[in-house]
């Protein structure tokens, strides 16, 4: 579990942390209520335990929505593992299984109506209506067969599939995967019936286990692999918390062949260790080099878009890293393989006007932010983008009223602010421009951008050295910020002060020589 691949998109993915944090307040409380079924000498540690496990089924649920099968999973083990009355049993039972009620109750208790709740719901679980549910169900079992190859053999590992989606149950690869699924299930279900006729109590605890985790694994994919239809089909990380079924059922399978065979073959034991340690040397130097593609997002969807070329998310996300790094051309072209893609794409519409935009090409960018404003109209960056692209053309009225569409779908958008700043700079409200890059500051207290622009007006101001407290502010937190490098040169000139002014002048070159010959 420690060393497989598999695990590395839900721990280096940061988002997707929450699904890792879950998954050990998850074992936490499995592993404290088996701990006080256990203890049955010493009453006060076996209600402390119980406690333990109950706090952490309470902090898992409130963690991440996969939780919602703990009290199940929990419930499972019970009824395999150990003996008691049923009265017992749900003393025991009771309390964990009403923890599954605080996911619906934390939605439940916003002061919102009902309809924005559910919306709210489905934008955070990524639960989408555009796609049926039985389509969902039959390309999950595909997808499911996808996950046991992965955990089995972790080779062509993505962080965004091109998964195709099946529509019919007779497809031959939904139905040979359906069966292949009820096979292994059926597998767990003989396991646990040779547990109940079994002679030898090793044997018998050996099969529970691996029924146990064939059946963890079925029950831990249902909220995101059943009928339930998500956004994405398939996504890496949702197997981090199922994959500690496979591991369970895989290496218990194994002890119970090789405990079978000690007799005949005494030293299988040394080649069976001796295996399980390669298995990890390998699965460690798989992680390491996955990675090392995590290392940056140019590194990341580079991989994606060669392992998913008919990807557009792929192609759009590698443009955003191309340009972040300068590679302009570059990235304009991916943006153009993500829209032959997917026409009705307004995030590559909006991005590749924002590529154009970097070009000097402000008319042709304003034209894709409309374009990417009529296929979403409430896009907040794009209003955004479009206001930035008139203050760069001097329609300070035009880029006002863009700016202020953008606040209004999203009052905490500090760039919405800092760019209302530049438009009031621009139209000599120098004072309101001040106010509204202190706010943009506020919310953004790493604004390199505003820092350099609050220094451009005290510059504007014949205020050098409060310009130069501002804009080395900026590259305090930007180095590689060409602008404000270049401003500060200026700074520094008036001041009559050339040699830093020249240092700085030197560097916007050597960062931006296209703006800065």
């Amino acid at each position: 579990f420690v060393s497989h691949p598999i695990a590395s998109q839900a721990v280096t993915y940061i988002v997707m942390r929450v699904a890792s944090l879950a998954t050990m307040f998850y074992l936490l409380s499995l592993v404290a209520y088996i701990k006080s079924r256990l203890n049955n000498t010493q009453p006060t540690t076996r209600y402390a335990l119980y406690v333990v496990s109950l706090i952490s089924a309470v902090f898992a649920m409130k963690t991440k929505e996969i939780s919602v099968t703990l009290p199940i999973t929990i419930m499972f083990y019970e009824f395999m593992f150990f003996k008691a009355a049923i009265r017992k049993r749900l003393v025991y039972l009771i309390p964990l299984l009403l923890t599954i009620l605080i996911i619906p109750f934390t939605y439940l208790s916003l002061a919102k109506p009902a309809g924005e709740i559910m919306g709210d719901i489905s934008e955070v679980s990524r639960v989408q209506s555009a796609m049926p549910r039985w389509i969902y169900l039959f390309t999950q079992f595909r997808v499911i067969v996808t996950y046991i190859r992965i955990l089995l053999f972790p080779i062509n590992k993505n962080i965004d599939y091109d998964y195709q989606v099946y529509s019919s149950f007779s497809d031959p690869n939904v139905f040979l995967s359906f069966l292949f699924l009820i096979f292994i299930f059926g597998f767990g279900v003989y396991s646990f019936y040779r547990s109940n006729h079994s002679n030898s109590q090793l044997l018998t605890f050996n099969f529970k286990l691996l029924s146990f985790g064939i059946f963890w694994f079925c029950i831990t994919l249902l909220p995101e692999s059943s009928v339930i239809p998500i956004v994405d089909v398939i996504f890496e990380h949702r197997l981090y918390l199922p994959s500690i079924g496979v591991f369970i059922a895989v290496i218990t399978l194994i002890f119970i062949a090789i405990n079978k065979l000690r007799v005949e073959k005494p030293k299988l034991y040394r080649v069976v260790f001796s295996f399980l340690a390669a298995a990890i040397v390998l699965l460690s130097t798989a992680t390491y080099h996955r990675n090392n593609i995590w290392q940056n997002m140019l590194t990341l969807w580079s991989d994606v878009a060669q392992k998913s070329p008919k990807n557009a998310r792929a192609h759009n996300n590698l443009g955003i890293a191309l340009r972040r790094e300068g590679f302009i051309d570059k990235a304009i072209e991916h943006y153009e393989s993500a829209l032959t893609l997917k026409p009705d794409y307004a995030e590559a519409y909006n991005n590749f006007g924002y590529a154009l935009a970097v070009k000097g090409l402000t008319d042709k960018a304003i034209e894709y932010y409309q374009i990417a404003l009529k296929l979403k109209p409430g896009y907040t960056e794009a209003y955004n983008n479009l206001g930035h692209s008139y203050n760069a053309k001097g329609l300070t009225d035009k880029a006002i009223e863009q700016l202020q569409i953008a606040l209004k779908l999203k009052p905490d958008y500090a760039m919405a602010y800092n760019n209302l700043g530049v438009a009031y700079s621009i139209s000599g409200l120098t004072d309101t421009a001040i106010e509204y890059y202190q706010i943009a500051l506020k919310l953004k207290p790493d604004y390199a951008e505003a820092y350099n622009n609050l220094g451009n007006i005290y510059y504007s101001q014949n205020l050098a050295d409060k310009a130069i407290e501002y804009y080395l502010i900026a590259l305090s937190l930007k180095p590689d910020f060409a602008d404000a490098h270049s401003n500060i040169g200026l700074a520094y000139y008036k001041k009559g002060i050339t040699d830093i002014a020249d240092k700085h002048f030197r560097q916007a070159n050597r960062l931006n020589p296209a703006k800065f010959p």
